[in-house]
């Protein structure tokens, strides 16, 4: 025999029923929640592509040897204006020589 319920039980069942729903999706989330999580941990451990690598290696290597050719240009340079100030001391030092010599006469 099935019994009559009141609108009261209905009501409560209801609810209860709701509740139960509501519990099983905070469960869910909270799995999903800790399964993100343990994602993004992974995520973090876990070597770059093989390709992302070899591109920063490669950019590593040309800024060395960016680097490299423009500290050879720098010496290049600093060794040119090295030598125009030798020339130009002794074409100073001669001038006076020179200077002297003609105030001697």
């Amino acid at each position: 025999m099935a019994r009559k319920l009141t609108p009261e039980q209905m009501e409560l069942q209801a609810l209860a029923e709701q509740q139960r729903e509501l519990e099983e999706r905070s469960r869910q989330q909270t799995k999903e929640q800790r399964r993100l999580a343990q994602r993004k941990m992974e995520q973090g451990t876990v070597m770059p592509p093989l390709s992302r690598v070899q591109e920063t290696n490669r950019i590593r290597e040309y800024e060395f040897l960016a680097t490299r050719g423009h500290l050879k240009n720098q010496r290049r340079q600093q060794g040119r204006s090295f030598l125009l100030l030798v020339l130009l001391t002794c074409a100073s030092a001669s001038m006076i020589w020179w200077g002297l010599q003609i105030m001697k006469l």
